[in-house]
């Protein structure tokens, strides 16, 4: 994998092969394949894949910190995408920085289908205010999907699906 302008990018057709079966990265052609900042660092901390910059190899701790860099909300979603991929989920993030994964059904393959959920990650300074609640279920009903907050703390990941419900 190699990373240039804040892009993680694969091109060897073996490697494509390799991840693209177990469900990471996307397609930019038959050669290339992009990889999330979380997918990067998922594989280079639990399958030891290296990642280069200018033929240097890049350690996952410095990787994380340099892709946080432009990415404030970089820690927290990863801390989700650790835990739904180690339970067998693939997750996509937004090409733009944000704090939100959208999760798929377990399985491979299950890219087919539409992602039902999209989970925001919280921060501890998040505020849970009648305005900020409104506007997570905003985004969530304007993607068509459920909205699940996650609230990483310590080792522990608490979720909460929250929906709206109108009684007219």
């Amino acid at each position: 994998m190699e990373l240039q302008k804040n892009k993680i990018t694969e091109n060897s057709p073996k490697e494509i092969a390799f991840l693209r079966t177990r469900g990471f990265g996307s397609l930019i052609s038959p050669n290339m394949l992009r990889l999330s900042p979380c997918e990067a660092l998922y594989l280079c901390k639990r399958l030891g894949i290296k990642v280069f910059s200018n033929k240097k190899s890049i350690p996952s701790s410095s990787l994380e910190k340099l892709l946080s860099k432009k990415d404030k909300y970089l820690p927290l979603r990863y801390r989700c995408f650790e835990h739904f991929r180690a339970g067998g989920r693939i997750c996509r993030e937004h090409t733009m920085p944000s704090p939100y994964l959208r999760v798929y059904s377990r399985g491979v393959g299950r890219e087919e289908e539409r992602a039902q959920t999209i989970v925001r990650a919280c921060n501890e300074g998040w505020k849970a205010s009648r305005q900020n609640i409104l506007r997570e279920i905003a985004v969530a009903h304007f993607m068509r999907k459920e909205l699940v907050l996650a609230f990483p703390a310590g080792k522990e990941i608490t979720f909460l699906k929250v929906s709206k419900i109108s009684f007219d």
